[in-house]
Order: structure tokens, then sequence, then C-alpha cells
């Protein structure tokens, strides 16, 4: 079910109607998409930077760093791919 997710972004945040999620349950929900395969997961409005930045799937690298509205982007070329291992990122 989740193979067809492979390259697409998926954010898991906490809303902000009614109760919010549960953070652990949002660390879970991280934490089984990315071992299903999915390369893009972010976590969202949990108080802290974590799960918020973007690896390259091929090697590891830090490619995008985010931090509350700041975004850095390091180690990819003009077109996008990492410059260690030439997989192209999904940005835009």
């Amino acid at each position: 079910m989740l193979s067809g997710l492979v390259g697409i972004p998926v954010l898991l945040g906490r809303g902000g109607f009614n109760v919010p999620t549960n953070i652990e349950i949002l660390e879970y929900a991280f934490q089984k998409a990315k071992s299903e395969g999915l390369e893009y997961v972010y976590l969202g409005n949990i108080g802290s930077n974590k799960g918020t930045n973007t690896y390259c799937p091929e090697c590891g690298i830090l490619t995008i760093r985010r931090v509350r509205f700041s975004i850095v982007i390091s180690n990819l070329d003009k077109n996008g791919k990492c410059i260690h291992c030439n997989h192209q990122i999904c940005i835009r």
C-alpha cells in the first residue's frame, strides 16, 4: 500500500483542532513510514526540530535543514541532485 507513496513528501502534523494528536503516535507513524520505505516523511507542529530535515535517501547526507520557518539547502546541485551521490531529491 505504501509503495505508491515512495518519492512523495508526507507530513505527519499535530492538528490544532479539538485535541492535538499525541506526539508519541506521530513519532510511531514517522518511524513506521520510514521503515516501510517512504523517503520523505516529516513531523510538524510538535515543538521540536525532530523529523523536519531532508536527507538524501541514497547516501544519507543532510540536504535541507529546517528550523521553524527557516530553510537552509546544502549538498544539492542546481538541479536538486545530491552532490555526493547524484540522487534526485524530491524538491521544487
